[in-house]
């Protein structure tokens, strides 16, 4: 396990390279949610700007003080936003 530059993630994001291919999310409200449904990451720009059927990211949600992102040694990068968020990536090919 390496650190994963947030900021790169993003970039590869932002250019289409990304792919989600297990997600876990936690919330009162909602309760649990797990996907292992591959899905488009892409970056939300604002609160109207949501795609249905993908991840929609914030850029607050890759800059956490809590978050951070790391690269498995199967080449899958995880992003962890928080406690209750957490993503795995995957790079196109």
């Amino acid at each position: 396990m390496k650190t994963f530059n947030r900021g790169k993630l993003k970039r590869l994001i932002e250019k289409g390279y990304i792919i989600c291919v297990n997600s876990y999310f936690y919330d009162e409200m909602d309760g649990l949610k797990i996907s292992n449904k591959e899905r488009p990451v892409r970056i939300q720009r604002n609160y109207d700007d949501w795609q249905e059927g993908a991840i929609n990211l914030t850029e607050r949600d890759l800059r956490t003080q809590t978050g951070r992102a790391w690269e498995e040694t199967s080449g899958d990068i995880i992003l962890k936003v928080h406690g209750n968020e957490k993503y795995t990536f995957r790079i196109k090919a």
